[in-house]
This record gives C-alpha cells, sequence and structure tokens, in this order.
C-alpha cells in the first residue's frame, strides 16, 4: 500500500488498464489469490468478473467536477491514479489538467505540480471581461493586464481593447508562470 492507503501502482496495474491516449480505465478480470484480489471463491470472481471485467473503472462525479471511484475501497482520482500506474509512484502533491478539463485524464494532459502551480493554470474568475487577467478601469477608461506572481502585483495599462490587454496578460503570466501559466485564448 502507498501514501494514504491507496493501493500500490503494481497492484492498480493488475485490477486495471488505462489507455494514456484516451485517459479511460478498465478494469481487468479477477482471479482467486491474484494480487489485490480479496475474493476467497472461483464464483465469487466468475460473477465480479462477469459483470465488470472490461468494463470503464472511474465514471463517478465528485462534487467538484472530478471523476472518482473505487478500488479495494479506497477512493481514487483516475487523473492521480494515471500518473501512479504510468510513473510507478503516486503523486505527492497536486495533479494539474494542462487544457483545464477535469474530465480530460489523457497522460499528455497530466503533470504533478505543486498547489501554487496548480492554481497559476486556472480560467477566468468571472467579473467585467471575458478574459482572464483583464480589468476595465473607469478612473483610466482603458482596459488593463494584472497578474499575481510571488506576492507582488504586476500590471500593464491603456489598451483600447480587451483583447489587446489579454494579449498583454499572456505575456506577464508567461514570463511570471512559465509553463503553468493559464493564458487567454484569444
Amino acid at each position: 500500500m502507498a501514501k494514504y492507503g491507496l493501493p500500490s501502482p503494481t497492484v492498480m496495474r493488475q485490477l486495471l488498464t488505462y489507455d494514456k491516449e484516451t485517459g479511460k480505465f478498465f478494469w481487468l478480470p479477477r482471479y482467486v489469490g491474484y494480487a489485490g484480489c480479496r475474493m476467497t471463491s472461483e464464483k465469487a470472481c466468475d460473477s465480479w468478473n462477469e459483470e465488470n471485467a472490461g468494463n470503464e473503472a472511474f465514471t463517478g462525479i465528485d462534487g467538484q467536477g472530478y471523476f472518482q471511484g473505487c478500488v479495494l475501497g479506497y477512493r481514487v482520482k483516475p487523473h492521480r491514479a494515471a500518473i501512479a500506474m504510468v510513473t510507478g509512484h503516486w503523486p505527492t502533491d497536486q495533479v494539474d489538467h494542462i487544457n483545464r478539463n477535469k474530465l480530460d485524464n489523457r497522460f499528455c494532459n497530466l503533470r504533478e505540480a505543486t498547489i501554487k502551480q496548480n492554481c497559476r493554470n486556472v480560467g477566468s474568475r468571472g467579473g467585467v471581461s471575458r478574459h482572464r487577467g483583464v480589468q476595465w478601469r473607469t478612473s483610466r477608461n482603458c482596459w488593463v493586464a494584472v497578474i499575481y506572481a510571488d506576492g507582488k502585483k504586476y500590471q500593464k495599462a491603456g489598451f483600447r481593447s480587451e483583447d489587446e490587454a489579454a494579449v498583454a496578460y499572456n505575456k506577464l503570466a508567461i514570463l511570471h508562470h512559465g509553463s503553468f501559466a493559464g493564458l487567454n485564448v484569444i
């Protein structure tokens, strides 16, 4: 068992298959004496296999909008399980969905991240602008690009259009947040 009592990545690979291209998990058949299988009779295994083997796993949605499911009685998030099954270790901190889609668990869309890095890759938080980090300044009668990094505020002002300010925000985000920058699509 790994941290928090989760099944080891080895046991996970014996119970599930993970398709890195689609981000989906599927249950493997279970047999008496097989690692991770707690069933003690062939009849119980046959019954479980008939109902579950080959079916997609982790299809439930939690309150935050992520897929979830149970493995050996432990609640598991597939984005974390994907990292564990591919790398051989459970993530020690958070897992970031690069494209910000919580349901897209393709391996190319996942990366281990700190809380700070994960918070940098979020979408617009609402407000007047449809773009992240863009605000209207009535006092200046212009759009402003604003970003916070390492406790400091950085801004560029004087843009006539919202899209110009969004481009300026993207440049600031890349400069201050690097590969974890949550960029606007313009």
